[in-house]
């Protein structure tokens, strides 16, 4: 299981979309552009020993740069950074709810199942495997050019060879964003801050941890 190998959306609509019956206006779409970004900053050090001398009138090192003689130690340490970007769109019905597949695997399992039976969640215990986290995405029109967005954030995940999708509505949050107006999902108001610090983050497809930065911009149609 790798992480963000595609920011993947996941559409579901409300509705069929059939024409409202007697005057009643069609209901409207929203498109949502989602744009991800995973960061990963690493860090090395370097050891490197290099040495020197002469054996009769011949000089002979060791090393990238051997000394005149003797020994010599250098170190080094230095620190990159990482970075992938997606871009998806969705097209959702107004009031309907979209999915984001946020990370294909989450780094932080037992902490969020010890977070999830402090709050009733989950039975103490949980032997879920291949966790994966979402957020649930539902756009409501409220007038024109006002967007309501609700959030969810929400765990996938294998329990007694069973899939199951459990919904943290505890931590739903609504933001009133303008048309065309991009938020940092990482940035609105939140219950608990330290969760979604670490909902945030996943593996790359070097299985190290990155944090992944999505925003999101609606417009109507």
């Amino acid at each position: 299981m790798g992480y963000l190998r595609g920011l993947v959306a996941v559409l579901i609509l409300a509705g069929t979309g059939a024409e409202a019956p007697g005057d009643e206006p069609l209901p409207r779409n929203v498109r949502i552009v989602v744009t991800g970004a995973n960061e990963h900053t690493g860090s090395r050090q370097g050891v490197e020993a290099s040495a020197g001398g002469r054996v009769g009138d011949v000089q002979v090192g060791v090393g990238r740069y051997p000394p005149p003689s003797g020994v010599v130690v250098r170190g080094d340490a230095s620190r990159s950074r990482s970075s992938a970007e997606t871009r998806q769109e969705l097209l959702v019905m107004s009031g309907g709810r979209a999915e984001i597949s946020v990370a294909e695997e989450v780094p932080y399992q037992e902490w969020f199942a010890t977070w999830g039976q402090g709050h009733g969640l989950w039975q103490p215990g949980i032997a879920w495997k291949q966790v994966g986290a979402r957020l649930l995405v539902e756009p409501t029109v409220v007038g024109e050019g006002t967007l309501r967005v609700r959030l969810t954030p929400a765990f996938s995940y294998w329990l007694d060879q069973r899939s199951l999708t459990t919904e943290v509505s505890q931590l739903t949050t609504e933001v009133m964003v303008r048309e065309g107006q991009e938020i940092d999902l990482g940035g609105v108001d939140t219950p608990d801050r330290q969760f979604l610090d670490k909902f945030l983050v996943g593996f790359n497809q070097s299985h190290e941890t990155a944090r992944l930065r999505i925003t999101l911009r609606a417009s109507i149609e």
